[in-house]
């Protein structure tokens, strides 16, 4: 934050309000200019207002070897820490999944995973999917049936998913009047799948699967 111009935040979650915070944030950091809000933007810039913008836009000069974003690492040796990525490792990472993935800009990508968090955002997620010109589809609902007329109605191709999540999308296949039959790809991550987990879940899902 101390070499930081400009942050976007929420306004609350989960009762937390980080405009109070981003207050403290400008007094102790001089550096620190813009304040983007999603949501009440209260004695900031509200984001969606952006949109609306027709001054000149500013000149800005990126380091790209410099961090582009600080992840928060999963905790599992101890007290969660900040993980500094710069802007060419990122977009290498992005670019590089996608190519894995041979994503084209025909793809549809699904984000049904919170979009924060490294997997759907860089693994490709919508940041690989921006690297090959493919769409992303976003839901907050990853139940088989939302989730199933999502990918039916908008041909999605690609997703990725928690191991769990990946083996109740393919039981529910057995049950659900709707299919994800466009899908190409399915991506598990977060905990290592057995060899009999991947290929039910390939079977049921009747798509490639892929471990992250």
């Amino acid at each position: 934050v101390s070499g930081a111009v400009g942050l976007i935040i929420a306004d609350v979650i989960a009762g937390f309000d980080y405009r109070d915070l981003a207050e403290q944030l400008v007094a102790e950091h001089p550096r620190l200019r813009h304040i983007l809000v999603d949501g009440d933007a209260g004695a900031f810039q509200s984001w969606s207002a952006l949109k609306d913008f027709e001054g000149s836009p500013l000149n800005i000069t990126v380091d790209t070897s410099g961090p582009a974003v600080l992840l928060v690492s999963g905790g599992t040796t101890g007290l969660p820490k900040l993980i500094p990525r710069t802007h060419d490792d990122y977009l290498y990472n992005a670019a590089a999944c996608a190519q894995a993935c041979e994503m084209v800009h025909d793809d549809v990508y699904l984000a049904v995973l919170p979009a924060g968090h490294n997997f759907p955002f860089a693994c490709p997620g919508l940041l690989g999917s921006m690297t090959v010109g493919a769409t992303t589809v976003y839901t907050d609902d990853p139940s088989p049936e939302s989730a199933f007329a999502l990918i039916n109605t908008h041909g999605v191709t690609v997703t990725g998913l928690v191991n769990a999540l990946a083996k109740l999308w393919a039981q529910a296949c057995d049950w659900e009047p709707v299919l994800p039959t466009s899908l190409r790809v399915v991506q598990v991550g977060g905990s290592r799948m057995s060899p009999d987990e991947a290929r039910f879940v390939h079977q049921g899902l009747s798509s490639g699967l892929q471990q992250i």
